[in-house]
């Protein structure tokens, strides 16, 4: 499954977690798609870009969550893979 995976989109709405995870990210073989930091940007950006998995942040402020995002996401591509996490103080 790993070696199908090439396009990754990173969705983090606190900006040093956004940078941290995705200079993480390509230092794997993955092309990172784009990085957005709310649930409007990232469903505009997910089905522009059509990536393979998506990283998500569970928190990501104000209105919907990771969690709620990644369902919306897996009806429009069921075989996205999922990567969800989140990080507290």
């Amino acid at each position: 499954m790993l070696g199908e995976i090439t396009h990754v989109m990173l969705v983090e709405n606190n900006q040093l977690l956004l940078l941290l995870v995705s200079n993480l990210i390509k230092t794997y073989p993955f092309n990172l798609v784009n990085s957005s930091e709310n649930f409007d940007q990232a469903i505009k950006a997910f089905k522009k870009h059509s990536p393979d998995a998506v990283v998500l942040d569970l928190d990501l402020g104000d209105g919907p969550n990771g969690y709620e995002l990644a369902i919306v996401m897996r009806q429009i591509n069921p075989n996205l893979g999922i990567v969800l996490y989140s990080s507290f103080n």
